[in-house]
């Protein structure tokens, strides 16, 4: 069973909120605070999944003391509730949310928050991936797109859409502004998942203090023997443009994005586990079998799982968060569409195969045709691989 704390400082918030969960007891134990040292007494005698605080609480507030939960239970995954007039608030709390709930919080929306977190963990079965996860405040992004950034931001000719170019370009700077724009801080009633839009309704100058004043966003410092970030970059943009082209307009931007992250997971371990993932890399090379399933040997979980992780409990649209979970190993049985999930494990099988091609990587593994013939798709793969050869030569 898993285990929840909730920390609010009104008791009628809190009767509410014992009130709902009470439809969850025989999935989650859960148990209440009304002010941060009391809810660490809680924490310090036994673990708990998740923590939902109140951002103003007297004494300690909602971000000092997930600040404390982050550097004392990092496993743990972290929530803040947040009434909409508080956006200063966000300069604080952003680098120790993992996501944000909209206060009063409807109850449906916490349930199907809680529902997600609780399948997101028994998917990372992996303790310290988990805690590793929960470490990150941000994903690291490669050290030239982190400086264009950078010199962007401080250009005083600087906009949304030439900012918008250059973090579309980078999986950990897209993770974090659509986990921002995503979260209920915000009150959207659509999930976004355009970069450029994102950085509209956020507003430029916010975007630009929260990334040179707090730093959302940090450079990639990783050195995992073998492992080539640029090559990895390289390759989710390829996969984008091609993906982009494989479904109907209206999924065009959730393909895109979906592509840009797909390979997140693997910027995380690289710079937080580089041993264990070199050794990933290397076995892979030496058995000739694909990545994938070397990191799932090696670390016990592959990046797809990682990236997943990350992007749920973050927040972002469900179906990003499916096609990057899935990205390796669709689900058979489900009912026939070329959707994003369909349609990014086609195209990055198909750029793989395309720039892999005479070499041991990761190309050696072959596309599922009973798959991809249930999807009625079989016919179009010529014209895709030509497609995919022309975004290689551009």
């Amino acid at each position: 069973m898993s285990r929840m704390l909730i920390v609010d400082d009104e008791q009628q918030i809190l009767d509410g909120l014992k009130l709902a969960m009470r439809r969850q007891r025989t999935e989650w134990e859960v148990s209440f605070a009304t002010r941060g040292d009391k809810a660490l007494e809680l924490l310090a005698a036994g673990p708990f999944d998740v923590v939902l605080c109140d951002m103003r609480m007297p004494g300690m507030d909602g971000a000092q003391f997930l600040q404390q939960v982050k550097e004392l239970y990092p496993d743990t995954i972290r929530i803040i509730l947040s009434a909409y007039a508080e956006q200063g608030s966000l300069m604080r709390a952003v680098s120790v949310a993992h996501q944000f709930l909209a206060k009063p919080c409807g109850i449906r929306e916490l349930q199907d928050c809680i529902d997600r977190i609780r399948k997101l963990r028994a998917q990372l079965a992996n303790p310290e991936l988990r805690r590793i996860v929960g470490e990150m405040d941000t994903v690291p992004s490669l050290p030239s797109v982190f400086l264009e950034l950078n010199a962007e931001m401080q250009n005083a000719d600087a906009s949304a859409n030439s900012v918008a170019a250059i973090i579309e370009r980078d999986a950990g700077m897209s993770a974090k502004i659509l986990q921002l724009v995503n979260s209920a801080f915000f009150g959207l009633g659509h999930p976004i998942s355009r970069i450029a839009e994102a950085i509209n309704y956020l507003g430029f100058n916010l975007v630009k203090n929260l990334a040179l004043s707090v730093g959302i966003f940090q450079k990639f410092s990783g050195a995992a023997e073998g492992f080539k970030p640029e090559v990895l970059q390289q390759h989710a943009l390829m996969t984008g443009l091609l993906v982009s082209k494989m479904v109907t307009r209206e999924e065009g931007d959730l393909a895109f994005m979906s592509a840009v992250l797909h390979d997140l997971g693997q910027l995380v371990v690289a710079n937080r586990i580089p041993v264990q993932f070199s050794k990933a890399l290397r076995l892979s090379h030496e058995k000739r079998t694909p990545q994938h399933l070397a990191e799932r040997e090696v670390l016990g979980a592959d990046h797809a799982m990682v990236a997943a992780y990350v992007l749920g409990i973050w927040g972002l649209p469900g179906p990003i968060v499916e096609a990057v979970a899935y990205h390796h190993d669709p689900p058979h049985g489900l009912e026939p569409k070329l959707g994003v999930m369909a349609a990014l494990y086609i195209a990055n099988r198909l750029t793989h195969e395309i720039s892999d091609a005479g070499t041991d990587a990761e190309g050696i593994e072959q596309l599922d045709m009973e798959y991809v013939t249930a999807m009625g798709v079989a016919g179009k793969l010529d014209g895709w691989r030509k497609q995919a050869r022309e975004i290689q030569g551009m």
